[in-house]
């Protein structure tokens, strides 16, 4: 499947990923049967001594969660993501800025039983640790060991209060759009010149992705994440060579123009405007017009003087104006690193 084209899947298929088969009488037992309680370890502020604290946690949530989790916990003002590692008992290495974004359910190998209040749980250690410059591996290599030895290495740690930690804690919904010209033989949309034809509610079928990711994910795989999800419903592939923008994201461009794009390996929190658009991060991908191939350019459809007014200089809702219910799409992206690392410089 290349990038360009317009054809419409006529049976689109659900498309949300994101479901749990729970042991419904397991549950009224125990409400939290389904959840991991993760034993996090987390050195202190000045390194005086540990903090312990049972975080119970969906399998799906990312160890971004913990990792956020237990920087607030520290309270120091200073922290931020980059300063730290966590190192997960049984794993080779500590998780970095990239595979933060692993899901919890991810290390089930590490998994050990375990009594909580009279129930046996699935459970794993973790160490929430600052890891200085990053040019020390010993470092690393001493968290991973001191991880592995957990919890019988620790005697005298701060007993924090049991938390049940949110699903999405320290991410972000992001959305992902994409148009379709609802005639794929319409010659208007095979040009890169504004159409208001083009812009006519009736002469396009728009997208909506809902995703939640961390700040940490790059362009690129928010477009991979979004044709993934876009698949079920149509037969094209869009973003192709970097066409990827935004209305609320990075810098405005010129007449020629008004949509500047995005380099793939970019990760969202380095973009122009990210911490006043945490309301509404969106990206739109789109094809680039050619004769005989009729696609939602940037110049025939995104860029065009109305949609840069409602949806840049207004900040209208793109979702509520232009998508219908059963094009609205939500997707849970099944590996975050992997579609991080497709797109490392």
């Amino acid at each position: 499947m290349g990038c360009g084209g317009s054809e419409e899947n006529d049976t689109p298929e659900d498309v949300v990923v994101d479901v749990h088969d729970d042991d419904d009488q397991e549950e009224a037992q125990n409400p939290r049967a389904h959840l991991i309680p993760v034993q996090l370890f987390i050195e202190q502020a000045g390194g005086d001594g540990y903090s312990k604290q049972i975080c119970w946690c969906e399998p799906e949530m990312l160890w971004a969660g913990l990792l956020e989790h237990g920087i607030q916990s520290r309270n120091s003002e200073e922290d931020c993501w980059e300063d730290f590692e966590v190192a997960v008992a049984g794993a080779g290495s500590p998780l970095n800025m990239i595979t933060i974004n692993h899901t919890i359910g991810r290390f089930a190998a590490n998994f050990k039983s375990a009594d909580f209040g009279g129930f046996v749980y699935k459970t794993v250690c973790a160490y929430l640790y600052p890891k200085g410059d990053g040019k020390d591996k010993g470092i690393a290599d001493e968290a991973v060991k001191f991880a592995s030895e957990l919890p019988g290495n620790v005697k005298d740690a701060q007993e924090l209060p049991d938390v049940d930690l949110e699903k999405r804690l320290g991410q972000l919904q992001v959305c992902v759009y994409a148009a379709v010209p609802v005639d794929p033989n319409d010659e208007a949309f095979t040009k890169d010149v504004t159409s208001e034809h083009c812009v006519e509610r009736e002469s396009t079928t728009v997208y909506c992705v809902k995703m939640w990711a961390t700040r940490k994910v790059v362009v690129g795989a928010f477009v991979d994440a979004g044709n993934a999800a876009l698949s079920k419903f149509v037969n094209v592939k869009f973003g192709c060579g970097e066409a990827v923008t935004s209305y609320a994201l990075g810098h405005p461009g010129g007449e020629d123009h008004p949509l500047l794009d995005f380099e793939v390996s970019d990760e969202i929190e380095d973009l122009d405007f990210f911490e006043e658009a945490q309301d509404r991060l969106h990206f739109v991908i789109y094809n680039h017009a050619e004769d005989g191939k009729a696609s939602c350019d940037v110049k025939n459809f995104w860029g065009n003087r109305s949609m840069i007014e409602e949806y840049r200089d207004k900040k209208q809702d793109l979702a509520k104006a232009l998508v219908k219910a059963e094009h609205n799409v939500t997707f849970d992206a099944p590996d975050w690193p992997a579609l991080i690392e497709a797109h490392q410089p």
